[in-house]
């Protein structure tokens, strides 16, 4: 992690989110010009945005994080939250599955996932998915 990223975890835990914006971006810059770019700048990055609802920038922060690792579920997940706040719920489910598939580990996205079915209206698929959720996240103790 470069001091950019530690930066902009600690600026943005204090609740300095414009400070904590510069140095992801910093630190996505400084990324971008490695011979092999490291995902987790623009994921820090995207998280942030999405946390601030830029969801826009969020989406395109996330999509370069998962051109650099496709297989990087967390990436998934808030890009599937993104596009959720963008209203393409479609693409929004497809991001969660992807999330839930790749990591076993993390049960978030499930949750996500049957938030989303609720919504629209499919109480089955949503039933299905929240007690997934609930088996990973007792096996796994999921923060996220």
């Amino acid at each position: 992690m470069s001091s950019c990223d530690s930066l902009g975890f600690c600026s943005g835990e204090g609740g300095h989110n414009a400070e904590a914006r510069t140095a992801f971006e910093k630190s996505v810059r400084m990324n971008r010009s490695e011979s092999r770019p490291s995902p987790w700048p623009p994921a820090n990055l995207g998280s942030l945005l999405l946390r601030l609802e830029k969801f826009p920038e969020a989406e395109a922060a996330l999509r370069e994080a998962l051109r650099y690792d496709p297989g990087l579920a967390i990436a998934h997940y808030h890009l599937g939250r993104t596009l959720e706040g963008e209203g393409k719920k479609e693409d929004a489910e497809a991001e969660y599955k992807a999330a839930a598939e790749l990591d076993p580990n993390l049960a978030a996205p499930l949750y996500s996932l049957g938030q989303l079915y609720r919504c629209l209206g499919r109480v089955e698929d949503a039933q299905r998915v929240l007690a997934e959720y609930q088996k990973r996240k007792a096996a796994t103790n999921d923060t996220v």
